[in-house]
């Protein structure tokens, strides 16, 4: 995703906006490299660009998340839905409170 939205070129920029994630810069970089054997990202040195068919699979799993996000609730009524929505709203508040 950093790469694709421009907010990273290479595995050390990668591992430099991710640190918490736990990976090495190495475990990055084999990773990026695993993608441009797929063909989905392309590189010059050190520095990786997303290709056409690497915004194409991006899409695809984008589609799919939705579509798997909204499922779920598509199957409860709208009492269901009201109470859903009024217990996150209570949340919400409890949340700022603590926070304040």
């Amino acid at each position: 995703a950093l790469i694709g939205a421009g907010q990273a070129t290479s595995a050390a920029d990668v591992y430099a906006k991710l640190p918490f994630r736990g990976y090495s810069e190495e475990e990055y970089a084999s990773s990026l490299q695993m993608l441009v054997q797929r063909g989905w990202l392309a590189n010059a040195g050190d520095n990786f660009a997303v290709t056409p068919a690497g915004e194409q699979v991006r899409a695809q799993v984008e589609e799919h998340t939705d579509a798997y996000f909204y499922a779920p609730w598509s199957t409860l009524s709208d009492a269901e839905m009201d109470e859903v929505r009024q217990l996150l709203e209570n949340l919400h508040a409890r949340a700022q409170v603590l926070t304040t």
